[in-house]
C-alpha cells in the first residue's frame, strides 16, 4: 500500500522542472543575444512589408493575437518571408512597412530592426529566466 506524500516530497519534481525551464530560457536568450549582436555588427538593413496576418489562439481564454508575415528583398534581389517572434511586431498592420535586419550569409536570421524590439525581446527572456530562478529558489526554501 502506498502512503500519501508528505509535504515537500513533490517539490523535487517541480524543482527539476524549474531548473530545466530556466536553463532552456537562458540558452535561448544567449542564442538570441548572439544573433542580435551579429545583426547589429554585420547585418544589412532592408524594408519589409507585412503581406499577411495570421491569428493565433492564446489558449483556453478564447483570445487571440496577430502574427504578421513580413516579406523583404535581400541585397541579391531574392525575396524572403518570416514571422517576427517579437510581440512588438504584432502592431504592424497588414500592408505596413517593417524595418528588417538580416545577415547577408543567412537571410533566415531576419528580425524586425529597432533598439526597442531588441531590448523588449531580450528583456522578456531575462524576465522569464528570473521567474524560473526565483521559483526554484522558493522550492528549495520550502524543503524541495
Amino acid at each position: 500500500m502506498r502512503r500519501p506524500p508528505r509535504q515537500g516530497e513533490e517539490s523535487p519534481v517541480w524543482l527539476t522542472l524549474a531548473v530545466v525551464g530556466d536553463l532552456v530560457i537562458i540558452a535561448f536568450g544567449v542564442h538570441e543575444a548572439v544573433i542580435q549582436r551579429r545583426l547589429v555588427r554585420d547585418g544589412l538593413r532592408a524594408e519589409g512589408t507585412v503581406i499577411s496576418v495570421r491569428q493565433v489562439s492564446n489558449g483556453k481564454g478564447g483570445g487571440h493575437h496577430d502574427v504578421p508575415l513580413v516579406r523583404f528583398v535581400d541585397a541579391q534581389g531574392r525575396a524572403h518571408e518570416f514571422e517576427p517572434n517579437s510581440s512588438v511586431a504584432r502592431d504592424i498592420p497588414m500592408g505596413g512597412r517593417a524595418p528588417v535586419i538580416y545577415l547577408p550569409s543567412s537571410p533566415d536570421t531576419a528580425r524586425i530592426d529597432g533598439t526597442r524590439i531588441r531590448v523588449l525581446t531580450l528583456g522578456g527572456l531575462l524576465m522569464g529566466a528570473l521567474v524560473f530562478t526565483f521559483g526554484a529558489i522558493r522550492l528549495i526554501q520550502m524543503g524541495g
